[in-house]
């Protein structure tokens, strides 16, 4: 018997050939609908589908609602697809468990993705832009009314110039002591800008290969890594630059500008779109109870990281006043300005708050730090596919990402509690931030190991 492919000859009753391993009866597997139709056909005959769609394009299968018994040798047209039955990936393709997602035409499954690339594109170009706005103002308040606002304040660039030049580093005897403040809103500044920046090459690129049709991997992940970037960026910025106080219900605080705020706002609304057309696109993978609760505990991880490196930008060290109602909350730049202007103590007690505070807020931002590029790197993965590997690594960088917010969180409560002790009696420690920082990390955490919980037991069900 000679294959009608590449002419080699077989043996009698040969259901493939030898050689190329194509089916000897002129046969195919449809890719709709797993039913065998004629290989020299542009279209199913069972299922009228067209064979030469692009694979990308192809609807998701479900099981048959029938029971399907082995199939026994020698016979065609039937496939194993139920619990202990064996499966070939030279006759069948990996079926996925529960109900089959919603048929939809190539055509709107086309706009839905080109929907979700723009929206993707343009989350991640925001962040881009907005990234360079990043700045700080003064908000005056007082009993509950703003008192006034977007006075004062400064820029991302303020760390590259401007902050070296204030009237403390003129002081030849402490320019040393005076430049750390300086030095970690500067290294902030540049992560934020490099990092956010660096995400956007990378999408940039994707969407040039997504339009010259060069990859099938979607924009998604990419654009939520310039969003987390750039999240990470502000909260680096507010570490080393918040600053408030409050003292008889006066407040004045240093708070993030319009643009920011207007920049977070944007960038999250068009990554929010862009995932909901992505998946509308592609498809419910497995069932949708199951779905559902996987993408919540997904986007669960996300936002509680969010929340986490928001209170870190919160600033280093919290303190309030034990006789009346307020305090104070300092950014590593503020500190140690406060730290130098202080001269209250003996030059023993102030060497060893110095050098504490210098010690904690190094080991604060260096966590958050970590915290930051391990948020990214999670998005990254777990948007980027269904595949348990990528869940799992996604997954995995969650968890080191939680910790490391623990740890900065920590950090910030021991730096309070030794700048409040250098400050004296009237002073005490306020430990509500870093708490909530450490419950967030902890909740990451938790995010995490539920979801590749879940992902374990899926993958466990389908195989």
């Amino acid at each position: 018997m000679l294959c009608n492919y590449c002419d080699t000859p077989n043996p009698e009753g040969a259901m493939y050939c030898k050689h190329c391993g194509r089916r000897l009866d002129g046969m195919a597997l449809c890719s709709f609908c797993g039913k065998l139709t004629p290989a020299d056909g542009d279209f199913c005959v069972n299922c009228g589908a067209n064979r030469n769609a692009p694979v990308y394009l192809m609807k998701e299968r479900a099981l048959s609602a029938e029971p399907q018994r082995p199939a026994r040798k020698g016979e065609e047209g039937v496939y194993p697809v139920g619990r202990g039955a064996q499966k070939t990936s030279t006759d069948i393709a990996r079926f996925t468990e529960g109900r089959a997602p919603a048929a939809i035409g190539s055509k709107k499954r086309g706009i839905f993705s080109l929907v979700s690339l723009i929206c993707g594109g343009i989350s991640a170009l925001m962040a881009f832009i907005f990234v360079f706005l990043v700045g700080m103002q003064l908000s005056v308040g007082s009993g509950g009314v703003s008192a006034g606002s977007g006075i004062g304040g400064y820029d991302i660039f303020y760390f590259f110039g401007e902050a070296y030049k204030s009237g403390a580093l003129t002081d030849s005897e402490n320019v040393i002591e005076n430049v750390i403040g300086p030095v970690c809103g500067t290294v902030a500044s540049v992560l934020a800008l490099g990092g956010t920046a660096a995400c956007f090459v990378v999408t940039l690129v994707r969407y040039i290969k997504i339009l010259r049709k060069r990859t099938q991997k979607s924009l998604l992940p990419c654009s939520a890594a310039t969003f987390a970037a750039y999240i990470v960026g502000v909260a680096l910025f507010g570490l080393c630059a918040a600053q408030s106080s409050e003292i008889v219900g006066v407040s004045t605080s240093m708070t993030l500008n319009g643009a920011t705020v207007a920049g977070i706002v944007i960038c999250a609304v068009l990554l929010v779109a862009s995932a909901v057309f992505s998946a509308l696109a592609e498809g419910v993978p497995c069932g949708v109870r199951k779905y559902v609760l996987y993408t919540v505990t997904k986007g669960c991880s996300a936002l509680f990281a969010f929340v986490a490196l928001a209170l870190i930008g919160s600033g280093v060290a919290f303190v309030k006043l034990t006789s009346v109602d307020g305090g104070n909350t300092y950014g590593i730049y503020a500190l140690f300005n406060a730290l130098m202007s202080a001269g209250t103590a003996s030059s023993e007690e102030f060497a060893s708050t110095y050098n504490g505070c210098l010690v904690l807020s190094v080991v604060t931002m260096a966590a958050a730090v970590a915290a930051g590029v391990f948020v990214v790197l999670s998005l990254y993965k777990n948007y980027s596919s269904w595949s348990a590997e990528c869940t799992k690594k996604g997954n995995i960088f969650g968890i080191v990402g939680g910790v490391c917010a623990i740890v900065s969180g920590v950090g910030a409560c021991v730096c309070s509690s030794l700048y409040a002790k250098y400050l004296g009696e009237t002073y005490a420690a306020d430990l509500l931030v870093p708490i909530f920082v450490i419950g967030f990390g902890l909740l990451v955490c938790a995010a995490a190991v539920v979801n590749m919980a879940l992902s374990k037991k899926m993958t466990a069900e389908e195989q």
